[in-house]
């Protein structure tokens, strides 16, 4: 990691107004807004709807329309769509598991490829595009620390799938990480804005990327 990276990363968390949560707190509670997780993926639960295709001029979703793909948000009809990743993975942390979405920016990051790319390396060998890719392995076993998107109501009902509006840090493994949280951010039943666990977590982050 460079020092650059390690600052932007130490700003994000000085930065933040966002409250740090674990998956029980945030399945839970009824509450709305944007959180710090702090888990791990065990699984990707995509199937084969891994992609799909966007409006060139945003990331909508577009529909099929005699040959060409149309926008309803934009309202635009394009001979083209852009390939994007669309991908649900099965996260743990110590009080639970939960499905959150990963879109095109985090996926591409994670996998090292873009949706086009693994695609077109998979017809290259035969594939059938709606199988799990191989590369998906990768994703597993991964520490991540995740800003998710909770809307309302979303915690009602059966399959709840949180929205991933960024990814803060990815610590490959327990190791080498330059931040580790298991067993030293200690987050209370109210969950904390700027005190205890973001100093601590801001902490350990600044040693360890000193010592390296």
């Amino acid at each position: 990691m460079s020092l650059s990276s390690a600052q932007t990363i130490m700003d994000e968390l000085i930065n933040s107004k966002d409250i740090f949560r674990t998956i029980e707190q945030v399945s839970e509670n009824d509450e709305v807004g944007n959180f710090l997780v702090y888990a791990k993926i065990v699984s990707v639960e995509s199937n084969g709807n891994w992609w799909y295709f966007s409006c060139k001029k945003c990331p909508k979703k577009v529909n099929a329309v005699g040959g060409k793909f149309y926008c309803e948000k934009c309202d635009n009809l394009d001979t083209q769509g852009n390939m994007r990743y669309k991908i649900q993975v099965r996260v743990v942390d110590q009080t639970g598991n939960a499905v959150f979405l990963l879109w095109d920016r985090d996926s591409a990051e994670l996998i090292g490829k873009t949706s086009l790319e693994l695609k077109s390396e998979m017809e290259n060998q035969d594939i059938d595009a709606p199988e799990m890719p191989k590369d998906f392995e990768y994703l597993a076993d991964q520490n991540i620390l995740f800003k998710l998107q909770v809307k309302t109501n979303q915690n009602h009902g059966f399959n709840k799938i949180y929205t991933v509006m960024k990814l803060v840090l990815s610590l490959e493994d327990e190791v080498s990480t330059p931040l580790k949280l298991t067993g030293k951010i200690v987050i209370s039943q109210d969950g904390l804005r700027d005190s205890t666990s973001k100093r601590k977590l801001m902490d350990e982050f600044s040693s360890t990327t000193e010592k390296n």
